[in-house]
């Protein structure tokens, strides 16, 4: 092992000053008692370390020297652009004299046109006069022309309405037969359709009948047994109870007689019971037939709604097969193209390969070397194999990561075919989807798609026993989050059943989900907390696009108009910038306010109005106002989970920082709990029990039906996070330690019989107060702030060795260099990734592909605009050599 530089230093050192009395060591042995071999051996590897440092004070010191001239050679260029600027200025003024003296000229010239200019007007005026007393002579004789024409039309017209009054006899009649008809076919239809639900009726009411009396059987088979029981019990105590107490008897059978009328009274008391049960049931089937008939008349409007919107959709999928098809087959002409080439060029390579073994054979033969130099050129041989083939590997990994990004967006376009109602099979042909990325997968890596509120993806790789944490700090690294404002996101997901459930970030990800990989996210906003509490720009951006997709979705509502024109306005000053007055400004507007209000006239005027106000605010302002205007709304930071109450109604209960509302279907409120009046709230499999007490001080209980037992979960969880983050000063370790057991843990537990962590899963992943984050956030930003003035301050009062300056030079070599990586790939072609970007689609005027792809496209890929024309543009010489 070789010796490290600190210690080698510190002997050396020690040395020179000669005060330690302490010897040197080195690799564990004092200099002292080592050999003579091993100190030419440690002289050996000092000397390769001064010579290599040496090497690298040259490199740095011609470096230094490369930008001394870079840098005379700016100056020299600077002073002859000034001496240029000084004879362009001279030229200015000569030409400013010139400009005077043929203005003068001008103002003789404006003068005679003038005169020649009233002259003519005189004239014409003379000519006008003329002209127009001919004009109303004209006018007259057409006049009387066109009085007789009306004259002339006003009886065909009388003659054609007589006509077609007769028409509109025929035609009513006609009208009074097909309704007639028509009537006879729904008074039939519905016959058959109240028939067929009598039978049903008759059916239901004969099942309930024989449960109920089934029901009925089996409770008094229980009471029986249980009064048989009672009755022995009571015989044998009486029988004791005589052998014991022979002076007493009286009493006993006093108390026989009093327990053998509270056993008639139960009696009485269950089949009043029994009785009221099936009342009740009764009446729920009685309601619960209405709501099915109901739904019978909802499902036949819907039936004729769906059957236009089929005939619709049929024109669609017509004409986007036909798109679908050309694409398609131009794809696989290209793919079967560059197919045969790749396998030209690897016949050619076998070959060459073959050849170039051949040759070695041929050469080692001949050459008759030893075998020590042999193994040492095979060794390296196999150095150079081994990595080939972890290069091999890697290409696979990313060629496996291709074919599943290929095989997801083949997903992904059949089940937009399958919204729209077209089947695969009519394509006409089997899409081409790839096998090779699914055997290739690592199997010691998690692979996460995680999609922004923009639906943007982001690819995150972690390891497969990682937790939800450790992702989601990956996430918030590629997006620039930094220091504790991660705790205010989190990632969801879905269900197998629709409902979005939180991932928990304490436990592992694989015991959450089930299914092949990729693992797919969402990541979105879990705690809302007030705008003045975001401290970083990135974790601001993310809330304005999260409040973006609830305004689209209609999870955040804005009931006054002025409220919403400010919104949509700020809106499309961060989007767009600047107010615009051209058409594609209107189309933008259009676009932003799709989906959130319908599309008027005066509703874009007010938006117009209002986004020229802010005109000049950039977009990290803009987007920071829409975010203190949105926290104004009730439903700003809610979270809404689709639930049924006792009675099986829809209900949606929102959990907020303030507490818990519950709104109906058409998300009206009629009760609020704030969590000063909630006690508890559990949850029971697909249950979720809400304990709060009322104004008289009693406990009263709100239970809600979930559609699944994770969906109860999820909003005891939501309950008791949301109250733990914005009520608390600090996590309560009962909610920060509270675990679950799965089997495998229980039984750990029984067998070992000992505080173990084997299938433990924590419940809830809060782990901070909102003012715990904004707190220590605050203390980071200053900390670092501090560190950089520090270190600015020790730059400034001490001079700066000549390593600093080549480690400054090399990182600013980098950083230029990453920034032209960044520029290189940003005038590559959007759709292909291969070619440069040589069009702009016009009216929108995006630059984004080259014009291969742009002939392909009818919309643009960006803003989805109806591409009118494609306009060729050609970049200039510096870019397309640096692209190059």
């Amino acid at each position: 092992m070789p010796p490290k530089k600190k210690s080698g230093k510190k002997g050396k050192k020690g040395k020179k000053s000669g005060k330690a009395k302490t010897p040197t060591v080195i690799d564990g042995i004092p200099t002292e008692e080592m050999t003579k071999e091993q100190l030419e051996e440690h002289v050996v590897r000092l000397r390769e370390e001064l010579d290599r440092e040496r090497e690298e004070r040259n490199y740095f010191q011609l470096e230094r020297d490369k930008v001394n001239t870079f840098w005379e050679i700016t100056k020299r260029q600077l002073e002859e652009r000034k001496a240029e600027i000084r004879n362009k200025d001279r030229e200015m003024e000569d030409a400013e004299e010139r400009h005077q003296v043929e203005i003068k000229v001008y103002k003789q010239k404006v003068k005679h046109l003038l005169f020649e200019h009233q002259n003519n007007i005189s004239d014409l005026k003379a000519d006008n006069v003329c002209a127009l007393k001919l004009a109303q002579e004209d006018h007259r004789e057409e006049e009387k022309k066109l009085r007789k024409d009306k004259r002339g039309l006003k009886v065909t017209l009388k003659e054609e309405e007589l006509s077609h009054e007769d028409i509109i006899k025929n035609l009513k009649k006609k009208h009074d037969e097909q309704i007639t008809q028509l009537r006879s076919d729904f008074e039939r239809q519905a016959r058959e359709i109240e028939a067929k639900y009598e039978k049903k009726m008759r059916t239901l009411r004969d099942e309930l009948d024989l449960r109920r009396k089934t029901e009925i059987h089996e409770i008094e088979e229980r009471k029986n047994g249980q009064i048989n029981e009672l009755m022995k019990t009571h015989e044998k105590a009486f029988t004791d109870i005589k052998n014991y107490y022979n002076d007493i008897t009286l009493n006993n059978l006093s108390l026989i007689n009093t327990l053998k009328e509270q056993v008639e009274e139960s009696k009485k008391k269950k089949q009043l019971a029994n009785y009221e049960k099936d009342k009740e049931t009764l009446r729920m089937t009685k309601a619960r037939l209405k709501v099915t008939e109901e739904e019978q008349r909802a499902l036949k409007w819907e039936h004729e709604v769906l059957e236009q919107r089929f005939e619709k959709t049929q024109d669609e999928r017509d004409d986007l097969y036909r798109k679908f098809v050309k694409a398609i087959h131009e794809v696989q002409q290209k793919s079967n193209f560059k197919n045969l080439l790749l396998e030209k060029k690897l016949g050619a390579l076998a070959d060459t390969l073959e050849k170039k073994e051949a040759q070695l054979n041929e050469v080692l033969s001949a050459s008759n070397l030893d075998p020590t130099a042999l193994t040492v050129v095979t060794r390296k041989l196999e150095d150079v194999l081994d990595s080939k083939n972890s290069a091999i590997k890697d290409l696979q990994y990313e060629l496996a990561r291709v074919c599943k990004a290929h095989n997801d967006l083949l997903r992904t376009y059949e089940a937009k075919l399958t919204q729209f109602g077209i089947p695969t099979e009519e394509l006409g042909f089997k899409p081409l989807e790839s096998t090779v990325g699914d055997n290739k997968m690592s199997t010691t890596k998690l692979w996460c798609l995680v999609s922004q509120p923009n639906s943007v993806v982001l690819e995150v790789e972690v390891d497969l026993r990682a937790n939800g944490q450790e992702c989601l700090e990956k996430v918030c690294e590629k997006l620039g989050i930094d220091y504790s404002e991660k705790d205010y996101f989190g990632l969801q997901y879905r269900g197998n059943k629709g409902e979005n459930l939180w991932l928990n970030m304490r436990n592992r990800i694989d015991r959450q989900l089930s299914g092949p990989q990729p693992f797919r996210f969402q990541l979105r906003v879990k705690f809302f907390v007030q705008p003045h509490m975001l401290l970083q720009e990135k974790t601001r951006h993310q809330f304005y696009l999260q409040i973006c997709m609830e305004l689209k979705e209609k999870k955040l509502l804005v009931s006054d108009e002025d409220h919403l024109v400010r919104i949509m306005a700020l809106m499309a000053q961060a989007e767009h910038g600047n107010q615009a007055n051209t058409e594609q400004q209107i189309l933008s507007y259009q676009n932003l306010i799709q989906g959130i209000v319908s599309s008027s006239d005066d509703f874009l005027t007010n938006l117009a109005y209002e986004h020229a106000n802010y005109r000049g605010m950039c977009r990290i302002s803009a987007e920071y106002k829409v975010i203190q205007e949105v926290s104004a709304l009730p439903g700003y930071g809610m979270e809404y989970h689709e639930a049924k109450n006792e009675a099986n109604e829809d209900l949606v209960v929102g959990v907020g920082p303030e507490g818990v509302v519950i709104y109906d279907s058409n998300m009206t409120e009629f009760s609020r709990f704030p969590y000063p009046i909630v006690q508890k709230a559990v949850h029971n499999g697909k249950k979720c029990l809400l304990c709060v007490f009322n104004e008289d001080g009693e406990t009263t209980h709100e239970e809600f039906k979930m559609v699944s037992c994770k969906a109860a979960v999820a909003l005891y969880r939501s309950i008791t996070e949301m109250h733990s983050f914005f009520r608390c000063d600090t996590i309560n370790s009962e909610v920060f330690s509270q675990v679950s057991q799965d089997l495998k843990g229980v039984l750990a537990s029984i067998f070992l019989k000992e505080n173990n962590s084997v299938g433990m899963n924590y419940v809830f992943d809060v782990q901070h107060t909102f003012r715990e984050v904004y707190d220590s956030t605050k203390r980071k930003i200053f900390m670092s702030q501090q560190s950089l003035d520090d270190q600015g301050q020790g730059h400034s009062e001490s001079e700066m060795d000549t390593t600093y300056e080549n480690q400054d030079v090399s990182s600013s070599f980098e950083m230029y260099k990453n920034q032209l990586q960044k520029i290189q790939e940003g005038f590559v072609c959007r759709v292909c990734m291969d070619k440069e970007i040589s069009t702009t689609l016009c009216p929108c005027g995006h630059m984004v592909c080259c014009s291969e792809c742009a002939d392909r496209l009818d919309e643009c890929p960006v803003c989805r605009t109806a591409i009118n024309k494609i306009q060729p543009v050609f970049l200039p010489t510096p870019v397309m050599a640096a692209n190059g």
